[in-house]
C-alpha cells in the first residue's frame, strides 16, 4: 500500500507519468483502477496508456486459481468507475491500438456489456493473440451478443471460425441460438456436429434436449458420447430435466439396438440418485456392453450397497464384464471376501487377474503376500505390473526384500 500511495504522488508529476502506468501494470493491485479512471475523467490519462495499464492489470502475474476473482474484481470496478463519456473515444481509437492496449480496451468491452463495442471485441476473435481474451469478454455479454454471434457464424469461412463461433453461442444462449446451433448439430463436418452438439448442452430448451436423445437412436455411435455429456450438463444444470431424461431412459432401456440401450441406461442413471434398483435389470442384458456400462454405474450410484447385485458379475462369460466387476468391487472383496478376491488370480484372462492383483496387493495378511509373490514371479507382465501397482500405494511390507531382489533381474517389470 505504500508504495502505490508512492506511485500515486508521484502520477500527479508528468514527467513521471509514463514510468507510474508502467509500475501499476505490474504491480497487481486493483485499488489503483479507480484512480486512474478517474484521471482519464479529467484528460490526465493518454487512452493508449491506460487501456495498456488495464490490459496488464487483467493478466496480472497471479497464481491461476486466483486469477479469475482477480478478473471479476477488475470488471467490478470498471462497471462502477469508467467515465461513460470515454467509449466513443475508446471505439474511434480501437483500429489504430496495438495488442497490448486492446487487450486492456476487450477488458473494458466485456465489464461493461456495451453493444456499441461488440462488434470490436468480436473482431478480435480473428486475432491469435487476443482471441482468448475476445471470446471471455463476448460470452460476458451474455444473450446480448447472440444475434452477432448468430450472423457471424452464418459468414464464417473456416473451420476454426465455426467452431470457435458455435462455441461461443453455447456460452451466451438465449432463443436466438437454438435454431443456429440446431443448424450445425445436423452438419456432416464430425467437428462442426459435436461442438454444435456440446453447445446444445449449454442451453435449457426442450428442442435442445430432444435433438440429443435423438442422437442416441442413430445406429452410428460417433456421437453417443458427446450427447450424453451435453444431456448430463443439461440435467445437472437443471434438475427438472432428470425425471424426463429417466422416463426416455427407461423406455430405451427396452429396444433391440445394443447402443440405445446402452444409452438408456446411462440416462436413466442420471435421475436415480443413489437409487440403483432400476439399473439392476441391465446387469442381465444380452449384451457385453450395456452389462459392463450397468456395474459401472451400479457400482457408483450405490455405492458399498452394490456388492450383492454385483458380485454374480465376477463370474461373468465376457472378461471386460468380469474386469468391471473386479474394479468395482476389490475394496470391498479385499474387506468381505478376500478368498473370492484370490481366486480371481486364476482367472483365465490377464486383465481379470491384473486388476484382481491391484486390490490384493494392499493387503497385509501372509497368505495373500505369498499368493502376491508367485504373481510376481510367475504371471504374464500386466498381471506382474498390477501388483506392483497396487503395492506402490500402499509400500511394499514384508515383500520389500522379493520386490528387490526381482527388480535386479535383466526382465524385471518397469
Amino acid at each position: 500500500p505504500q508504495a502505490t500511495a508512492k506511485l500515486m504522488d508521484l502520477y500527479e508529476d508528468r514527467k513521471f507519468r509514463k514510468a507510474v502506468l508502467n509500475s501499476f501494470g505490474k504491480m497487481s493491485d486493483l485499488s489503483v483502477v479507480p484512480f486512474l479512471l478517474e484521471r482519464a475523467r479529467g484528460g490526465e490519462t493518454p487512452l493508449g496508456d491506460l487501456m495498456d495499464t488495464i490490459g496488464r492489470l487483467h493478466h496480472s502475474g497471479i497464481p491461476g486459481p486466483l486469477l479469475p476473482r482477480h478478473q471479476a474484481e477488475l470488471a467490478r470496478l470498471i462497471r462502477s468507475h469508467f467515465p461513460m463519456e470515454m467509449l466513443e473515444p475508446l471505439d474511434r481509437a480501437w483500429p489504430e491500438s496495438k495488442s497490448p492496449e486492446r487487450r486492456g480496451m476487450i477488458a473494458v468491452a466485456g465489464a461493461l456489456g456495451d453493444l456499441s463495442l461488440l462488434d470490436r471485441v468480436l473482431d478480435e476473435l480473428d486475432n491469435v493473440y487476443l482471441q482468448k481474451d475476445a471470446y471471455a469478454a463476448a460470452a460476458a455479454y451474455g444473450q446480448s451478443a447472440s444475434r452477432a454471434v448468430v450472423q457471424r457464424l452464418g459468414r464464417a469461412v473456416t473451420l476454426d471460425q465455426r467452431v470457435l463461433l458455435i462455441r461461443l453461442l453455447g456460452r451466451t444462449g438465449g432463443p436466438e441460438a437454438v435454431v443456429p446451433l440446431l443448424s450445425q448439430a445436423r452438419e456432416e463436418d464430425v467437428q462442426v456436429r459435436m461442438e454444435a452438439l456440446a453447445a446444445l448442452g449449454e442451453l435449457d430448451d426442450p428442442r435442445a434436449l430432444q435433438e440429443l436423445i435423438g442422437v442416441l437412436r442413430e445406429p452410428d455411435s460417433t456421437f453417443h458420447e458427446t450427447s450424453l455429456q451435453a444431456l448430463r450438463a443439461m440435467s445437472r444444470r437443471n434438475p427438472a430435466h432428470r425425471n424426463r431424461l429417466a422416463e426416455v431412459g427407461r423406455r430405451m432401456t427396452a429396444e433391440t439396438e445394443e447402443g440405445v440401450r446402452r444409452a438408456g441406461y446411462l440416462l436413466l442413471s442420471e435421475g436415480l440418485g443413489t437409487d440403483a434398483s432400476a439399473l439392476l435389470p441391465g446387469l442381465r442384458d444380452a449384451s457385453p456392453a450395456v452389462r459392463r456400462t450397468v456395474v459401472r454405474l451400479v457400482s457408483e450410484r450405490a455405492g458399498s450397497a452394490s456388492f450383492e447385485p454385483l458380485l454374480p458379475l465376477l463370474g461373468d462369460p465376457d472378461p471386460k464384464v468380469r474386469r468391471t466387476a473386479v474394479s468395482a468391487l476389490g475394496r470391498e472383496l479385499l474387506a468381505r471376501q478376500r478368498e473370492t478376491l484370490m481366486a480371481l488370480l486364476t482367472d483365465p484372462d490377464v486383465w481379470v487377474r491384473s486388476e484382481a492383483a491391484v486390490h490384493l496387493a494392499q493387503s497385509t495378511v501372509p497368505q495373500v503376500a505369498e499368493a502376491l509373490l508367485k504373481v510376481l514371479e510367475e504371471d504374464g507382465l500386466p498381471v506382474r505390473l498390477g501388483a506392483l501397482k497396487g503395492l506402490g500405494e500402499v509400500g511394499c511390507g514384508a515383500l520389500f526384500p522379493q520386490v528387490m531382489a526381482l527388480a535386479r533381474q535383466a526382465d524385471a517389470p518397469l
